[in-house]
């Protein structure tokens, strides 16, 4: 008997959960609970697009070799101290010795664009970036860029990054330069909370590369913590109360 009631809670809290938007299902983008800024949940995008990549001069198509293709800064690759890209504390390795592994850089722009989609609109906390760390031509790391915001599918599926419905939610933000090391940490930013699906990080600047080429290693965002809500609270309480009466 007891059980059977225990059940029928259950039933209860969860189709409130889901009345009140307390998802408790995974969405598209790649979530691990907990592993974001001041225990946020972490996103992986689900998708990426580059205003161009290394050699090809097509905007918004087309990919280069695929050791600086864009979706490498998705993809867990290029990570060196064992916990997983799916830690904003994880730390990324350098390439060089004719490799360019596990990294995006574009074809020698400077400045320009990279989107990325998570698949659902979250609210977002921090966004986690790791700097271009390529052997012996730092100078392709981002120096200056923003970071703008969008729900509008439009947007990102035809990279326009002028759109009227983008909004710029970080204001010439500044990464610090690769250092070549093999445990290179993310810088983080924050966001503010904002409630977006589509993310562009707008690049201003590099560290000063010769050939104008201009990159990223890892990209990562973290959500804010949710609050309970006083409806929620109410039905949690209301099930202590219950078990308490049960016992009795």
């Amino acid at each position: 008997m007891k059980t059977k009631t225990y059940n029928r809670i259950f039933s209860i809290l969860s189709v409130s959960a889901l009345s009140w938007g307390l998802s408790l299902t995974a969405s598209h983008a790649f979530v691990t609970a907990g592993a974001g800024f001041d225990g946020g949940d972490l996103i992986r995008p689900d998708g990426v697009i580059p205003h161009t990549t290394w050699p090809s001069n097509s905007p918004g198509v087309g990919e280069g070799s695929s050791d600086v293709t864009a979706s490498n800064l998705i993809a867990p690759s290029g990570v060196t101290n064992g916990l997983s890209a799916e830690s904003f504390t994880a730390t990324h390795g350098a390439s060089g010795g004719g490799s360019l592994f596990a990294q995006w850089h574009n074809n020698g722009t400077t400045t320009g664009w990279v989107m990325f989609d998570l698949g659902a609109a979250f609210n977002l906390s921090q966004v986690h970036i790791w700097n271009g760390n390529q052997l012996s031509v730092l100078g392709r790391g981002v120096q200056q860029f923003d970071i703008l915001t969008s729900n509008t599918p439009g947007d990102y599926a035809a990279g326009q990054e002028n759109s009227v419905s983008w909004t710029e939610v970080l204001t010439d933000g500044i990464l610090t330069q690769g250092t070549g090391s093999s445990t290179l940490p993310a810088d983080s930013f924050s966001l503010g909370g904002v409630n977006a699906r589509y993310v562009q990080i707008r690049i201003d600047s590099n560290y000063g590369d010769a050939g104008g080429y201009t990159g990223l290693s890892e990209v990562r965002l973290s959500t804010v913590i949710p609050e309970p809500s006083a409806a929620l609270l109410g039905t949690v309480a209301a099930f202590g109360l219950l078990l308490r009466r049960r016992r009795g």
